[in-house]
């Protein structure tokens, strides 16, 4: 029972129960005089007449027990008693005809692990966005200028992407087959918009001389013909020419030519590759850097440094 802050009556806090019938739990007890810690002695017949004691401390509100004391053959404790703040216990013996004391003994402070000398690396920041791997075709802005008076870009396509490393390759319309250089070749400028992405230009050169000569080209009939590729662009991890893919967009375009109308464009139609899946490995050589850090500010701190949160 704890005395209520009125100081008047006694509120009921705890029942602690002992381990046997036999072991008169409670027939004895002494309580320190700052109520921190009680000690209880059984009946000295217990546990083959060795008797028993046992320590209680509070806790949180709550009695725990954290000492119990069993005497020896035929000792039969009778009696004990503890100091003012519980750090001693006095226990007596009916048959031994002795008196022991105990004394509680402090915890050692943890010896501290000795501090590294290893400087620790500054951790980089990423800012949010960065990341990002975005390609988005552009259809409306697609321009074909094919003519005898066109040089350097009958056909020129726009992307939004994210800044990165990209590489762009012209195929036949399966994807796969690249387009031999002397029928077609592509050059590329990108313009940042954001601090984060950029508009891409991609120019394709048609050689006009050896295209009708060419796999991208499909004769329709007299004085007609279509001209079909696929541009593939790559968003790349690594050196431009050796690096890996992390994500790439294949576009076909379909462009009907009338020779007849001195090389004019006559249709085009645009068309997406259904998507494929590609397995893969890529292997990457990283330096990983790890040490004691406060995840709201990536800060870094010596293993023992007291702003630590581990």
């Amino acid at each position: 029972y704890k005395l209520n802050t009125a100081g008047n009556d006694y509120e009921f806090q705890q029942t602690i129960v002992g381990d046997a019938i036999d072991e008169g739990f409670g027939r004895f007890i002494h309580v320190s005089s700052d109520g921190s810690k009680f000690l209880s002695a059984s009946n000295p017949a217990y546990n083959g007449e060795r008797g028993q004691v046992k320590v209680y401390e509070l806790s949180s509100g709550t009695w725990t027990k954290v000492a119990e004391f069993l005497g020896d053959a035929n000792d039969e404790l009778t009696s004990a008693a503890m100091t003012p703040d519980g750090s001693q216990i006095a226990m007596g013996s009916v048959n031994a005809k002795i008196a022991q004391v105990f004394e509680t003994v402090p915890t050692p402070a943890p010896t501290p692990s000795p501090v590294s000398t290893t400087p620790v690396p500054t951790l980089n920041v990423i800012e949010p966005g960065t990341f990002d791997w975005d390609i988005e075709y552009l259809p409306n802005a697609t321009q074909i200028i094919f003519s005898e008076n066109a040089t350097g870009s009958e056909l020129e396509l726009h992307y939004n992407i994210s800044i990165r490393s990209h590489r762009i390759t012209a195929y036949q319309d399966d994807c796969t087959t690249e387009i031999p250089d002397s029928v077609t070749s592509v050059i590329s400028s990108s313009t940042n918009v954001t601090d984060t992405h950029a508009d891409l230009e991609v120019l394709l050169d048609i050689q006009q001389e050896t295209v009708t000569n060419s796999p991208i080209w499909t004769s329709l009939g007299i004085g007609q013909g279509q001209i079909a590729v696929c541009i593939r662009v790559d968003l790349v991890l690594g050196e431009l020419d050796t690096g890996t893919s992390v994500t790439f967009h294949e576009q076909k375009l379909y462009v009907d030519i009338d020779l007849t109308q001195g090389f004019q464009v006559t249709d085009i139609t645009l068309d997406r590759t259904a998507a494929t899946n590609e397995t893969g490995t890529a292997q990457f050589d990283y330096e990983v850097s790890a040490c004691h850090c406060d995840p709201s500010s990536f800060d870094c701190y010596e293993p023992n440094d007291p702003n630590s949160v581990l």
